[in-house]
């Protein structure tokens, strides 16, 4: 009966649904936002991070990350 109710639970709120950020992803955004901010800028905004996924991808670059 619980795993009946979580599951009714979950689809209502779409709190089953895949992630779309995985965990080394997740990293490299949070790196990034951490890091030097783009010349003009006095940091990293949302607009900015989307600016930079329209440019660059979503695929950190291979060295960005150790691990």
């Amino acid at each position: 009966m619980i795993f009946q109710t979580h599951s009714r639970a979950c689809r209502q709120a779409d709190l089953c649904k895949k992630a779309k950020v995985n965990g080394k992803l997740e990293a490299y955004v949070i790196q990034l936002a951490c890091g030097e901010a783009p010349e003009g800028y006095a940091g990293w905004t949302l607009e900015l991070l989307k600016a930079h996924e329209l440019t660059h991808g979503t695929d950190p670059p291979g060295n960005a990350i150790s691990g």
